[in-house]
């Protein structure tokens, strides 16, 4: 899978002058259309797959500079305001059972350089007919307040709720709120480092039983150039909940082939600290045009 994120570079590499061509022409964007497929799985008995075919678009309400700073992280650093939305083709497997519909996602973000405070929210929702007439309901809402430390700093709070509804036979509420905190700090050269973190109190409610976990976690990306990076990350859930007890390792990587089209992979696993829990494998592939 690592073969996604190098395939990547070297294409980007093989088109640098392209790239330099376009950079003198393509200054800012205002629209963004990304397509792309991920992959879940996971080890239980029988194993479990969730596959998404998905496209999204962003509307940024005033045009983005790339200026002099990492492509991938102009909507950040220019403070951009933004709605977006999208539609993914969801399809679940486990054993003989199977599942598929489409999941829809509205959001935007709010952000301003004369303004110290930023937000964020964003809602998944849809229904994945099963066999057997058993369906299975999803639903997602996560918010974010930040305030900006400096122009490339922000630290804030965050919410998350997911609900998973197998019609009568199972009913799962997650709660997670925390704080997370993001800075993109250049280091000369045309290179710059993005780091960020996390930490969540994240409840889960089976209808059973009620249990925490605190999590906690940090990433990095390191840019080579202003079109390159590759990043790790690594998560830590520990607490009452068993099932959700582990390490989640994690590698990612971005090539913006011109300025305005990238390819992006990132994978992960999630190794439980128990029989109580279950390994997960997630991989994702996808492309993002910028106009």
């Amino acid at each position: 899978m690592r073969t996604g994120i190098v395939a990547g570079f070297v294409v980007a590499a093989t088109t640098a002058q392209l790239a330099a061509q376009g950079g003198a022409q393509f200054t800012s964007f205002q629209i963004e259309a990304t397509g792309g497929w991920s992959m879940n799985k996971t080890d239980t008995s029988p194993d479990m797959e969730l596959n998404q075919y998905f496209v999204a678009g962003t509307y940024h309400l005033k045009p983005v500079l790339l200026a002099d700073h990492p492509w991938n992280e102009a909507a950040f650093l220019e403070h951009s305001t933004f709605i977006q939305g999208g539609i993914s083709f969801a399809d679940f497997e486990i054993g003989a059972f199977s599942a598929d519909g489409p999941l829809f996602r509205v959001g935007g973000a709010y952000a301003e350089k004369d303004n110290p405070i930023a937000a964020q929210l964003n809602m998944q929702i849809g229904t994945l007919d099963g066999d057997g007439g058993i369906d299975i309901d999803l639903m997602s809402v996560n918010g974010r307040c930040g305030y900006w430390l400096q122009p490339n700093a922000i630290v804030g709070a965050q919410i998350t709720l997911e609900k998973t509804e197998i019609d009568t036979m199972l009913d799962v509420d997650s709660l997670s709120f925390g704080a997370f905190g993001k800075i993109v700090h250049s280091l000369g050269e045309g290179r710059s480092v993005n780091a960020e973190a996390h930490l969540d109190l994240v409840s889960v409610d089976d209808g059973v039983s009620d249990e925490d976990n605190f999590e906690f976690g940090v990433a990095a990306d390191f840019y080579f150039t202003k079109q390159y990076s590759v990043g790790a990350f690594v998560d830590f859930s520990v607490g009452d909940a068993a099932s959700d007890e582990g390490t989640t390792l994690g590698l990612r990587g971005t090539a913006w082939i011109t300025p305005q089209l990238s390819v992006n992979a990132a994978l992960s696993t999630f190794m439980a600290d128990s029989n109580a829990g279950s390994d997960e494998d997630f991989f994702t592939l996808f492309f993002t045009g910028r106009f």
